[in-house]
């Protein structure tokens, strides 16, 4: 007997004003997926139709020097852009329309170009609320002490900047166990990095 779900199990915010919508992945990873591995390998399939496809909001190139330096260009121009960090086009006036006023101009960057060689953080701009359980873990992890919001709400009168001492004395108490436990059961898979 199927239940069905009353609500949908992902539910998908977009911030950037256009762009593709997400899509639920498929047994033959949108036709890219070699025939032979689509009608014999049934590990491959059942992975491939996990998940979402999602999409950048725009069409951009990069080029790479094999270096650290990145370039990049978007559609609409010509030009060329060494990359360190870039907004979507037009994106801080819209973000700053909404936003709360202590996270105003601190919108999230569409590209960044990380230290390391051609690593680059693509944002698709959407943001995907989902399970329950997850959602409240989300909740804490963001407003952990040393998160942007705890900084803005925190930084005014010397009560709240006891309050934040409080919480950051309370998260470490509660969040080594947590590490410890993370530690123990990566050695337990990986083995511990001292020993051979």
């Amino acid at each position: 007997m199927s239940v069905e779900r009353e609500s949908p199990l992902v539910t998908f915010y977009r911030f950037f004003p256009n762009g593709r919508p997400p899509q639920p992945a498929d047994r033959s990873a949108v036709g890219t997926m070699p025939t032979r591995a689509f009608r014999y390998c049934e590990a491959m399939t059942s992975a491939s139709a996990f998940g979402w496809y999602l999409f950048p909001p725009m069409r951009f190139s990069f080029v790479w020097d094999g270096g650290t330096d990145v370039i990049w260009n978007h559609e609409g121009t010509d030009d060329w852009y060494p990359l360190t960090s870039a907004q979507y086009p037009n994106f801080v006036a819209h973000f700053n329309s909404f936003a709360p006023e202590e996270f105003r101009d601190y919108c999230p960057p569409f590209l960044a170009a990380f230290k390391e060689p051609g690593i680059v953080q693509i944002w698709t701009g959407l943001v995907g609320l989902f399970v329950p359980f997850l959602l409240f873990m989300g909740a804490i992890r963001l407003a952990r002490p040393d998160s942007p919001w705890a900084r803005g709400r925190y930084k005014d009168t010397p009560r709240r900047l006891a309050s934040l001492e409080k919480a950051k004395r309370r998260e470490e108490r509660f969040r080594r166990p947590i590490i410890r436990a993370k530690i123990r059961f990566q050695e337990l898979l990986a083995g511990r990095p001292d020993k051979p």
